[in-house]
């Protein structure tokens, strides 16, 4: 889940699921239980958006996705998400999200 947050209040101003976080027995090896967004979102005024990395889990297993969502409402960007793993084998490069968080 996704919060965003009035600076001036402390209300709610949306909430985005962006997906099932993967569960720790569906990975190799780590201590997060559920494993879903741990690093912090980065955002570009400029383009009023929020960008993250979560690892969830779709049906077919775990998997890094980066989303992208409007700062205004919430709503996935498009062309998002984008699957962390299918994106570098289109660069000839190989990622397996359950080992390498």
């Amino acid at each position: 889940m996704v919060y965003a947050l009035d600076a001036k209040t402390g209300a709610e101003v949306w909430h985005r699921s962006v997906g099932s976080p993967a569960a720790r027995s569906s990975l190799p090896c780590g201590n997060i239980d559920p494993l879903g967004i741990t690093g912090t979102p980065a955002i570009d005024m400029s383009r009023r958006a929020l960008f993250l990395d979560a690892m969830v889990d779709q049906g077919a297993g775990p998997e890094h996705n980066i989303f992208g969502l409007s700062l205004d409402d919430g709503a996935l960007l498009p062309g998002r998400p984008i699957n962390v793993a299918n994106a570098l084998r289109a660069e000839g490069m190989v990622f397996n999200s359950r080992v390498q968080n």
